[in-house]
């Protein structure tokens, strides 16, 4: 069965409600401290073409979707 629409945010919703773990490590780590790492490890882009790439690390915190 495929999710719904608002599936994602529901479950968002109760694991807020019961103190999801996620978002307290969310508050407490610093990502920006990976970059770095990350850059290096990434593989360079072989060419222009395609879709271009994404930053090496999400927005934090995560958007919220409005509903």
């Amino acid at each position: 069965m495929q999710p719904g629409f608002f599936d994602f945010d529901d479950l968002n919703d109760k694991l807020d409600q019961h103190n999801d773990p996620l978002a307290k490590i969310n508050e407490l780590v610093d990502w920006a401290v990976f970059r770095p790492v990350l850059s290096k490890i990434r593989m360079p882009r072989s060419s222009n073409k395609g879709r271009p790439r994404s930053d090496t690390l999400p927005p934090h915190p995560p958007q919220e979707t409005p509903r």
